[in-house]
């Protein structure tokens, strides 16, 4: 995702090709509702506070980069969160599923 991400596809130079393979940001896993909505998932045993930040910041990229999708859910999967930064993830979008 990203203006590298951007530029490979439009133009696949390989020196965009490079740049896209070293700055485009990666989602760690999306969930397709329907062929065109999906949510988008990170993967956070630990740090969790820090994947809040990074969904947002991939929810901003994504409808950049893709704009012919929907996004319907940011969602944090972890295996601990703190209870305090839980309202502020509720707030920003984000929800926190915890295995």
């Amino acid at each position: 995702m990203g203006q590298a991400a951007i530029a490979a596809v439009n133009d696949p130079t390989p020196d965009n090709m490079l740049l896209a393979g070293t700055l485009a940001k990666r989602i760690d896993a999306v969930g397709f509702k329907t062929p065109t909505t999906l949510d988008i998932f990170e993967v956070k045993p630990e740090n969790a506070h820090a994947a809040v930040g990074q969904l947002i910041a991939y929810e901003r990229l994504f409808r950049l980069t893709f704009t012919g999708l929907t996004l319907s859910k940011l969602v944090l999967v972890t295996e601990r969160f703190d209870v305090d930064l839980m309202p502020l993830a509720e707030a920003m979008g984000v929800r926190v599923i915890i295995v």
